[in-house]
């Protein structure tokens, strides 16, 4: 494409064999073209753009021309090389991409409606469901509410004392368990494997056991009643033909007897805090829970403490000492827990009660969250 071929001729009357030419193509060429005698210039793949060409001649004499003769032309560019054709290329282009993008953007918003809607659907299922589950687990807690003790019937029985009682979860898997019976109080604090659901279920069992061992069969001795506890509980989490389950419970049981000033007490992996004239004593347990591992047959001890007035003592579980909290998120300890017993015991139980629940608020703060249940049972004679 773009092939040119420019002719041109010098005349000489003289002798016109003897002329010779030189040509140059500007806007491609620099230089002029050797010397020759061809009457014609060829080129070809020109590109677009202005050209001027240039041709002398030289006569016999070497005379040249003063002034060479030039002739300008344009080639055109085709029309996919036009700035017209560029903007054009440019617009639909820009068209397209624009066109393209707000086609997604529909499909992107068709789908995220069709996603927010059924997300709504999904949501509403499921708040239907929790609802239904919440509306069953509030009612598993009155039934365990009413279950438990009031906290009036142990003040009759224990006039200065108080029970701080904290679930994790609307339901609880510690539970506490009181009731007179031939002249003596049965005090039970009770810590359940897990919390929650499944917690409040195994609670439910022991406090049913509890109250078969103790108000039917009318067994007294702490370490007894542990023993026949065991027993039960483990026939309960047993089918035949079946593995038992590990289910169980950790508990401290206590057993006063006003008149004799005694108190008898048992432990299954829980102890007994006793205080007597500012000193802490952590009456000793059996390392043994109630259910799980342990034997059908195991016997768990029986111990007795002579009390008088102005004696305390403390059943708990572990919930409170186990608790993250504080500036660097370790456990409340034993060692803490005791300490603030100590400090606090000469104080009202009611004063007690609110600095225990006090102190375990600010020990959680806002960055931690309660991990256990908690239950604490301060007892003043």
């Amino acid at each position: 494409s773009n092939h040119l071929t420019f002719e041109y001729a010098g005349i000489s009357f003289n002798n016109p064999d003897k002329v010779f030419y030189k040509f140059r193509l500007d806007g491609l060429e620099n230089v002029w073209s050797p010397q020759r005698k061809e009457v014609e210039a060829i080129y070809s793949g020109l590109t677009p753009g202005e050209y001027t060409f240039n041709v002398k001649s030289v006569n016999e004499n070497g005379i040249w021309n003063t002034e060479s003769t030039n002739f300008n032309f344009i080639i055109s560019p085709p029309f996919w090389q036009t700035w017209w054709f560029y903007m054009l290329c440019a617009f639909v282009t820009v068209v397209g991409i624009i066109g393209f993008v707000k086609a997604r953007e529909k499909s992107l918003m068709r789908e995220k409606a069709i996603l927010e809607h059924k997300v709504r659907e999904r949501t509403k299922e499921l708040a239907e469901k929790n609802k239904e589950i919440t509306d069953s687990i509030t009612y598993a807690q009155n039934i365990q509410r009413a279950i438990l003790p009031s906290i009036n019937s142990i003040e009759k029985g224990y006039e200065d004392s108080f029970v701080l009682f904290n679930p994790r979860d609307i339901v609880s898997g510690d539970f506490y368990w009181y009731a007179e019976q031939n002249g003596k109080s049965y005090l039970a604090a009770c810590d359940c494997t897990g919390h929650g659901v499944p917690g409040a279920f195994v609670s439910m069992i022991g406090n049913n056991l509890l109250n078969q061992i103790i108000l039917e069969k009318n067994i007294e001795k702490p370490g007894e009643i542990l023993s026949h506890l065991n027993r039960g509980v483990k026939f309960a989490f047993t089918q035949e033909g079946e593995q038992e389950a590990q289910d169980g419970m950790d508990m401290v049981l206590c057993v006063l007897d006003k008149e004799k000033g005694v108190l008898e007490y048992s432990g299954a992996n829980n102890p007994l805090i006793f205080i007597r004239d500012g000193e802490l004593e952590v009456l000793k347990n059996d390392r043994k829970p109630i259910g799980g591992d342990t034997p059908n047959d195991f016997a768990y001890e029986t111990k007795i403490v002579e009390v008088k007035t102005n004696d305390h003592f403390y059943l708990f579980s572990d919930g409170y000492p186990d608790q993250f909290g504080g500036d660097k998120g370790k456990k409340f300890m034993m060692k803490r827990y005791k300490e603030m017993i100590l400090i606090h015991h000469k104080k009202t139980m009611a004063e007690q009660l609110e600095i225990y629940r006090t102190e375990l608020r600010d020990w959680i703060g806002i960055v931690h969250e309660q991990i256990d249940d908690i239950l604490v049972i301060g007892v003043k004679l």
